[in-house]
């Protein structure tokens, strides 16, 4: 279980990475109009998220 958590923190530093460099570069380029449409994004994604996370193991099937 602390790996699965370590993996999740991983990927939502990632993310962030990717967030902060897409907004750095869109106000280098002198974008600023675009930036509400990045925070919405991020916020429609945060509040999508627990959707779409599993809380249940997935039952398998062994095929012989």
């Amino acid at each position: 279980m602390l790996a699965n958590a370590l993996i999740g923190l991983r990927e939502g530093l990632e993310t962030a990475l990717v967030v902060v460099i897409l907004v750095a570069f869109l106000v280098k380029i002198n974008r600023k109009a675009a930036l509400p449409l990045v925070w919405a994004s991020v916020a429609l994604t945060l509040f999508l998220m627990p959707s779409l996370v599993r809380t249940e193991p997935v039952a398998t099937t062994a095929t012989a």
